[in-house]
């Protein structure tokens, strides 16, 4: 087999008197590095509250807020938390959004190894989730068929327990 060289060429160089300007995006946007060894929790609290208004899932999902969380993580994070995933965020306390983060940092460097994502850590290897794609199946704690739903002027759903995650008292179901 003959060799293979591969030139990569950037159709949008960067901007070389913008340090973080990679083809255009602009890096600086983007909150806090969830997985960085200086993680600044504090930050990502404070951007996460920016917009009060917008429900956790949505706002967990934000890269400008808390740059690395993707869906799997999010559904995973609520439902280990125990947080309805339509929740305002100005309905939350700060004490909450920590843990939410925390966790979520905590489910991710735990994965860094390559394998499949895992977040269900049984002596069973097949049960990799709690939540996520888990359509119609047990929630794992209490037996209750896990539903999904969509979120305003989002292209993800967020799988939840109806019974684990409950409605908080109060809130409005803004489906």
């Amino acid at each position: 087999m003959l060799p293979v060289k591969c030139i990569m060429h950037d159709p949008l160089p960067a901007d070389p008197s913008r340090p973080f300007d990679i083809g255009g995006a602009v890096l600086s946007a983007l909150g806090p590095d969830i997985l960085a060894d200086d993680f600044d929790m504090e930050a990502a609290i404070a951007r996460l509250r920016r917009d009060p208004e917008r429900d956790v899932a949505t706002a967990l999902l934000d890269q400008r807020s808390v740059s690395g969380i993707g869906n799997v993580f999010k559904c995973e994070t609520l439902f280990l938390e125990r947080v309805w995933p339509w929740a305002r965020v100005a309905d939350l306390d700060d004490d909450t959004l920590r843990r939410l983060v925390g966790r979520a940092r905590a489910l991710m460097r735990r994965n860094l190894d390559g394998r499949p994502r895992r977040t269900h850590f049984s002596l069973d290897p097949r049960e990799l989730m709690w939540v996520d794609e888990r359509t119609g199946r047990p929630c794992r704690v209490c037996g209750t068929p896990i539903v999904w739903g969509w979120h305003p002027d989002e292209v993800r759903k967020s799988w939840y327990c109806p019974s684990c995650q409950s409605v908080p008292a109060g809130a409005v179901v803004r489906r």
